[in-house]
């Protein structure tokens, strides 16, 4: 660039400038030029369908997403800990807008943690409910059973076990593009709205409006909730969402015909009502082996072991499997975990078909409502404490040898001035017995050395005569045997 000396009339001015760029550039492009092509495809396109178009009716495509809750969570083992903030997955029916299921865990977002949100969606809702502590309610009618499109993150969908999962459970896996959060903005609206209902209302919550961290006035020390406690409000949020949310531009004139109730669990009724919903019903066993967590546990002498905690059921004990464990060793079977709750593992029926569930012991270290990740916690913590532990039981063990070697000297100087003062005849050991046994005494009449004398007479007979009946029964056995 070469600098020129200006001349009038040969630049443009201000006016000119500013009706080029008002006037001769549509707005529109001035638009697209304010920002970036993904905010612009993100927040500012044009509308040219509603999220359910393509979707035939309730149960065909669901959503799922994940994020970090908003709020600070206590430790069930101890409600002194803090665990922090939560990561909560939720899927939601596209055509109903109902949420179907949900999953919330301390663990980072990954398929693993997904695949147990599909088994919280498609189980039975008493089970579910069994396994974290509360009672359900059923607010869709049917039941929700595995959808025939999900659409999740790319994170989980380029994971190996989400194609193996796919491939058994699942005909259609989709994700949507990076930064695109707006191609599955319903779940992403529902995270928003979980999160705005608890701020007013839960202690330790964050307002998730504002997003600056340093503007949120969090404070994790006010939070009350426990992980169970979270899953039980958020259950309960979900639910009243499903009764009441109003959905009221949906329902068009032959919904408005039937009475349908314009919330996400009537679309949910009604869709099914008429034949457009899909159900995909699968077994409870195909569920819990491939969407739970596989491992392995160890049969021992008294219980099946997994992670420190005794497994026990009825089959166990039918079948002996403890006895052969304790005659000719133990073994190790494959199970399946559920990681929000330690009550109940499974594993494969050994006689038929199915899965036999095996539920925590009353005796074990950890207590039902606990989870995988917080008695990972008390595990951990005990471990930290393992030091301080072993130096107080030094300490304590120097103390009582100090106080038992104070004993032993004492003795030792009483006995010695005893034998020096001592002089004359000395009793021998009995006679020394026969004594002591009268002083200590506490009899009606008196502890006299005759008395104690003739009871340890009574008892050397009785002794003796016992031993005798019973030299002689044994003789009586052996000659019935012989005859």
């Amino acid at each position: 660039m070469v600098p020129l000396k200006l001349t009038k009339g040969e630049y443009p001015n201000y006016q000119q400038v500013k009706r080029v760029l008002e006037v001769d550039i549509p707005k529109l492009q001035r638009l697209r030029d304010s920002t970036t092509s993904g905010h612009f495809k993100r927040s500012l396109r044009g509308l040219v369908a509603r999220n359910w178009k393509g979707v035939p009716g309730p149960g065909h495509t669901w959503a799922i997403d994940s994020t970090v809750a908003d709020i600070y969570l206590r430790s069930s083992v101890n409600r002194a800990w803090i665990v922090g903030r939560p990561i909560v997955y939720v899927i939601v029916d596209v055509w109903s807008t109902a949420v179907v299921g949900f999953y919330v865990c301390l663990t980072g977002p990954s398929w693993n943690t997904a695949r147990v949100s599909l088994f919280n969606a498609v189980a039975d809702p008493d089970l579910v409910g069994s396994l974290w502590g509360y009672e359900p309610i059923h607010t869709l009618s049917p039941a929700p059973t595995m959808c025939y499109q999900l659409m999740c993150d790319r994170g989980e969908y380029l994971s190996k076990a989400a194609s193996v999962t796919g491939l058994k459970l699942i005909p259609c896996l989709s994700y949507a593009p990076p930064y695109r959060p707006d191609l599955k903005g319903l779940v992403e609206v529902l995270h928003r709205i979980a999160k705005d209902a608890q701020f007013t209302f839960q202690p330790g919550a964050m307002d998730a409006r504002r997003v600056e961290f340093d503007l949120r006035k969090s404070n994790p020390n006010e939070c009350v909730l426990t992980v169970a406690e979270y899953v039980h409000y958020l259950h309960l949020m979900f639910s009243d969402y499903n009764l009441r949310a109003d959905r009221s531009r949906r329902v068009d004139a032959h919904m408005a015909a039937a009475g349908v109730f314009p919330s996400p669990a009537g679309l949910w009724r009604w869709g099914h009502a008429m034949g457009g919903g899909v159900r995909r019903s699968l077994s409870q066993s195909d569920l819990i082996t491939s969407l739970l967590e596989a491992d392995t546990a160890r049969v021992g002498r008294s219980s099946v072991v997994f992670r420190g905690n005794d497994y026990q059921s009825k089959a166990v004990q039918e079948q002996e499997w403890t006895t052969y464990a304790r005659n000719f060793g133990g073994e190790q079977i494959p199970i399946n975990c559920y990681p929000g709750s330690v009550s109940r593992i499974w594993t494969p029926h050994s006689s038929t078909q199915g899965l036999l569930e095996l539920q925590i012991s009353d005796q074990t270290k950890a207590s039902p409502e606990l989870t995988f990740d917080e008695l990972a916690d008390a595990i951990v913590f005990r471990q930290m404490q393992r030091a301080d532990v072993d130096h107080q039981r030094t300490v304590k063990g120097l103390e009582a040898l100090r106080r038992m070697d104070e004993v032993k000297r004492n003795a030792s100087r009483l006995t010695a001035e005893a034998l020096e003062r001592a002089s004359g005849a000395r009793p021998n050991m009995t006679e020394a017995r026969i004594i002591e046994l009268a002083v200590a005494s506490a009899t009606p009449g008196g502890g006299s050395e005759i008395r104690v004398a003739e009871s340890l007479r009574d008892e050397v007979e009785i002794a003796h005569g016992e031993m005798l009946e019973a030299i002689f029964k044994m003789a009586d056995e052996a000659g019935s045997e012989d005859a």
